[in-house]
C-alpha cells in the first residue's frame, strides 16, 4: 500500500501541468500525504459502516472537487489539470473502503460483527 500512492501520484503527474511544477523534495511529501489519506480509509469505512452510510457520496465529491480547483487557482493552477488526480484519489479512497467493508462482511459469518460497527 505504501508505494501505491507514489505509483498513482507518478502517473496522474506525467503529462499533466503538475509535472512541472513538483520537484524531488515535494515528491515525498505528496507521496507521504497520499499513503496518511489512504491509511485512514479503515477507520472511515468503519464510521460509514458503524452509521449506515454508504462508501460514495457524490455530492460530496463533487464538493471536494470543487474546493480543490478552487485551492489550484489560488496557486495559479488550471484547475481542470487537477480533476484526474483529485478524482483518483477517491476513487482508491472508496476501493479500499470497499475492499474493508467486504472482508468485515465476510467475518460477521464466522465471528459477529466488528467492534467499530457496533454503536
Amino acid at each position: 500500500m505504501r508505494y501505491f500512492a507514489v505509483v498513482v501520484s507518478s502517473i496522474l503527474m506525467c503529462g499533466s501541468s503538475l509535472a512541472a511544477s513538483v520537484n524531488s523534495a515535494t515528491l515525498p511529501e505528496l507521496a507521504e500525504a497520499l499513503n496518511t489519506r489512504f491509511e485512514v480509509m479503515k477507520d472511515v469505512a468503519g464510521y460509514k459502516a458503524a452509521n449506515h452510510l454508504p462508501v460514495e457520496d457524490l455530492p460530496r465529491e463533487k464538493n471536494v472537487l470543487l474546493k480543490a480547483q478552487d485551492a489550484a487557482r489560488d496557486v495559479m493552477l488550471d484547475p481542470q489539470s487537477i480533476d484526474a488526480f483529485v478524482q483518483t484519489q477517491m476513487a482508491v479512497s472508496k476501493n479500499i473502503q470497499y475492499r474493508y467493508l467486504d472482508r468485515w462482511r465476510c467475518s460477521l459469518k464466522k465471528r459477529g460483527s466488528p467492534a467499530r460497527w457496533q454503536k
